[in-house]
């Protein structure tokens, strides 16, 4: 302890006590003192503790906020990519049906115009018939 030569003192002074001097009084103030140092002595010990702790838990903290600020900024990225990537979706679906869309049409145009051919060849092919059916009768 830092004040153990206090307490030589102390110890000393109640043995002269003991042996019929006076300075009881002086050894219990000289002892009080003592035990008042170390009570004070501790405390400033736990104070300088609680700062450090409080420096290092400051430390952390900080630390941690850091860490906070980068995943929030990492999600925000990730959200705004996920954005984009719907978005570009939709315009390539939205291409995607227009094309569709301009594929049927044309494909039904030459269903159409195959259909109008193929009543085009029957009347021809009729009328081959007829006109055939009207030599074969006027023979």
């Amino acid at each position: 302890m830092k004040y153990s030569l206090l307490y030589i003192i102390a110890v000393a002074l109640v043995i002269l006590q003991l042996a019929g001097y006076p300075g009881l009084i002086l050894a219990v103030l000289l002892t009080m003192i003592i035990m008042l140092l170390n009570a004070i002595d501790s405390v400033r010990k736990m104070e300088q503790t609680n700062t450090g702790m409080n420096a290092k838990i400051g430390d952390i903290s900080n630390k941690v906020n850091v860490i906070t600020q980068q995943v929030n900024e990492m999600k925000s990225g990730a959200e705004k990519n996920v954005f984009a990537l719907e978005n570009r979706i939709d315009e390539v679906k939205t291409e995607y049906r227009i094309e569709m869309e301009s594929q049927y049409r044309d494909l039904a145009k030459k269903i159409i115009e195959v259909e109008n051919r193929l009543i085009e060849i029957r009347k021809t092919i009729g009328a081959a018939f007829g006109s055939l059916e009207d030599r074969l009768e006027s023979r």
